[in-house]
């Protein structure tokens, strides 16, 4: 077995077994979990150098924790998340995609003189 091999069933591995005591946490203390739980997301979003895009991740953390406080039962919560992640498609992700469509080769510009080819964003024509 190479290294590459090796690592990456020792990050399984841990990830197993991480996965299994927080399953445990989740049923014998609750809250611990949960502030593991936030601990471990708030650590992630840090990550993120851009403070505009920290900040909306921010948010929409804020946004899946006070949506999936009134879930009920475990389909709820899937019925949930699944409505979150349609509402992000729709609203986020297309406007997006739609945008950068637009996008189109500016090849009449004065600073195209030496064959460089730069982008504006202009509507197709």
């Amino acid at each position: 077995m190479d290294k590459k091999e090796q690592a990456r069933q020792d990050r399984e591995e841990r990830a197993l077994a991480e996965h299994a005591r927080l399953a445990e946490l989740f049923k014998t203390d609750r809250m611990a979990f949960e502030r593991e739980r936030k601990e471990a997301i708030a650590g992630i979003i840090g990550q993120c150098d851009d403070l505009q895009r920290r900040d909306q991740l921010n948010d929409l953390q804020d946004k899946i924790d006070c949506v999936m406080s009134g879930a009920k039962s475990p389909h709820n919560r899937l019925v949930l998340m699944q409505m979150l992640f349609w509402d992000q498609v729709h609203n986020v992700f297309m406007p997006a995609l739609q945008m950068c469509q637009q996008i189109k080769p500016c090849w009449d510009c004065e600073k195209d003189k030496a064959n460089k080819m730069h982008l504006r964003l202009c509507k197709k024509t």
